[in-house]
């Protein structure tokens, strides 16, 4: 990150808080997941974006990925 996450703000809240604002805010909550169709590389993204990232062994819940518009996969290299 060399920094740059201390130019960011963060927000801690939860699923349906997090859907109430998006709405509010007319933003698109787009979801990394393996089952993603498209590579988040190629999609469009129509703004405002929440990108909304897992953790990195389980990645979004199943919930999680219910709450998500639409799901963007990214590929992984190497083993």
């Amino acid at each position: 990150t060399m920094g740059s996450i201390f130019g960011l703000q963060f927000v801690r809240t939860n699923l349906t808080d997090l859907r109430a604002w998006a709405r509010r805010q007319q933003a698109e909550i787009v979801g990394a997941s393996p089952a993603g169709r498209a590579r988040y590389d190629r999609v469009r993204y129509r703004q405002p974006t929440v990108l909304w990232l897992g953790d990195e062994r389980k990645g979004l819940s199943p919930m999680e990925e219910r709450a998500c518009q639409r799901l963007v996969r990214i590929p992984m290299v190497g083993k």
